[in-house]
């Protein structure tokens, strides 16, 4: 559960033994489907989360782009929700409406695919 006091967010982390190679990754938000491109950006995205009131940096890796073993990624955070209460909240339901997915390799060639899906709470998305 997500306090009011601390940063609200959804992270990514490589529990694996070995780094891993991001082959794909899109985002949802309402159901609207947002791929990541090779740089890590995502166009129309941010104008979307915009409109919820809430300033949400987000932070992707683009194609190609390695995560370490142990690494976690922030990929969206919410600085602000220890200004109010109601900041705080806004942004826990604007993430309860985020979903992504991520394919990537092992350094051996092994495909794989996590996924979160909208409507879940802000805790854990580790892998």
């Amino acid at each position: 559960m997500q306090f009011f006091g601390k940063p609200v967010g959804l992270n990514l982390k490589n529990n694996g033994l070995g780094p891993a190679v991001i082959t794909a990754m899109t985002v949802t938000f309402h159901g609207k489907e947002y791929p990541v491109d090779e740089d890590g950006t995502t166009p129309g995205l941010h104008a979307a989360l915009t409109k919820t009131g809430c300033h949400i940096e987000v932070h992707f890796a683009g194609t190609d782009s390695s995560v370490s073993a142990g690494q976690e990624i922030d990929l969206f955070l919410f600085h602000r929700s220890t200004v109010s209460v109601a900041d705080h909240n806004a942004a826990v339901t604007a993430m309860q409406h985020i979903g992504f997915r991520c394919q990537y390799k092992s350094m051996y060639g092994d495909s794989f695919e996590i996924r979160r899906r909208e409507g879940l709470g802000v805790e854990g998305a580790d892998v």
